[in-house]
């Protein structure tokens, strides 16, 4: 009888990061460094996502901050390696510092995240197919070897699939987001008291199936839009700003009493 077999035993094999990949994953980092409530927008995404192992701990810090309802920001992840002692490990302040740079737009961060983590299950699919190629090859006990490979089978189906599902990368509706978009500048005109207006936009967040974060960006530019200036308003402003330049006329203002102060105007100079 052959010893038992572990696939988790078989060793993995180490990819090559393309430098396209490490500039992605460092403009992740930096995106949550400069608004650590980016974080929020990219639940998601996992440790190992990251290729780099400075990025794996840098953004498991980041998740450690974030469970904590602390503020993964610059000075706040770096005090927090370094309590750990692997501030030096990961390349220091500098390692931090130099993310920055390859940050990218806050609202950018989600698209660059479902992209790092689509290559994360695409580099977990390959190794896996070749692990149990390499099961089939080595295991002799044929029933053994069909168990196992179903058991690889079932624990890719938990980290690729299970995951999708969780994170928020579902198709956009554009039909539905057109109807939600209307909704939420409907109830915002109404001008309810503040707590009936957000029961209102939570009920319509659960309903549309978009996630908290975008909602709230989506509320966000509905009162920015609302809020701002119309043609008329403008024809108003101007027409107050030109009134000094104006020339009044007594004749139509005050028709009655108008030869009386033009007559003590002329006189008076």
């Amino acid at each position: 009888m052959s010893a038992e077999f572990k696939p988790q035993e078989l060793s993995r094999s180490i990819p090559l990061v393309s430098l396209e990949a490490i500039e992605l994953e460092e403009a992740v980092l930096g995106a949550i460094l400069l608004d650590p409530d980016a974080l929020a927008a990219i639940e998601g995404l996992t440790i190992q996502a990251f290729s780099i192992s400075s990025h794996q701990q840098i953004f498991r810090v980041m998740r450690e901050l974030h469970n904590s309802s602390l503020k993964p920001d610059l000075a706040t992840v770096a005090f927090r390696l370094s309590e750990k002692g692997i501030l030096k490990q990961i390349g220091g302040k500098s390692k931090l510092a130099s993310l920055l740079d390859r940050t990218v737009h806050s609202y950018s961060v989600k698209q660059h995240a479902a992209l790092l983590q689509e290559k994360y299950h695409r580099r977990y699919l390959k190794d896996s197919f070749s692990q149990i190629a390499q099961l089939a090859q080595t295991e002799p006990d044929l029933s053994q070897a069909i168990t196992l490979a179903q058991a690889e089978l079932n624990k890719m189906h938990t980290v690729t699939v299970d995951s999708i599902s969780n994170g928020d990368t579902r198709k956009l509706d554009i039909p539905n987001l057109s109807t939600t978009v209307t909704s939420v500048t409907q109830i915002i005109k109404l001008g309810l008291p503040d707590w009936e207006e957000q029961a209102h936009l939570d009920k319509l967040q659960l309903t549309s199936g978009i996630s908290k974060p975008s909602f709230a960006h989506l509320v966000a530019s509905a009162r920015c839009a609302n809020d701002e200036v119309m043609p008329s308003d403008w024809q108003q402003i101007s027409r107050f700003i030109d009134w000094k330049n104006a020339t009044l006329d007594f004749n139509q203002v005050l028709p009655d009493m108008a030869d009386d102060f033009l007559h003590d105007g002329r006189i008076l100079n």
